[in-house]
């Protein structure tokens, strides 16, 4: 009889170890996943500053752009924010520079 009630004990033990491990990683593997998406965006803005080296034009607005994507597919609204505007003032320099915007 003693048997038969150590099975199922050690049955819910392991489960209990199991949820006490597993719970626990989700939030290292969310903090992986923003670190990532961050380094995104910090890859997104290096892009832009190569092009923006090559001078006004469309090329840095549309990579202005993408930097903005980034912010917003991470949820950083403030960053969203500037770099929408930067993308806007890099089309008005296009623009200015008489380039065909699409």
């Amino acid at each position: 009889m003693r048997n038969v009630v150590k099975i199922p004990l050690i049955f819910i033990l392991l489960i209990l170890i199991y949820f006490l491990f597993t719970t626990g990683s989700s939030d290292t593997d969310q903090h992986q996943i923003n670190e990532t998406k961050n380094q995104v965006a910090q890859e997104a803005i290096k892009q832009y500053n190569i092009v923006k080296r090559n001078g006004p034009g469309i090329e840095a607005s549309l990579h202005a752009g993408f930097v903005a994507e980034a912010f917003l597919q991470i949820g950083d609204k403030e960053n969203y924010a500037r770099w929408t505007k930067i993308k806007e003032q890099e089309e008005r320099d296009a623009k200015n520079a008489n380039v065909n915007l699409p």
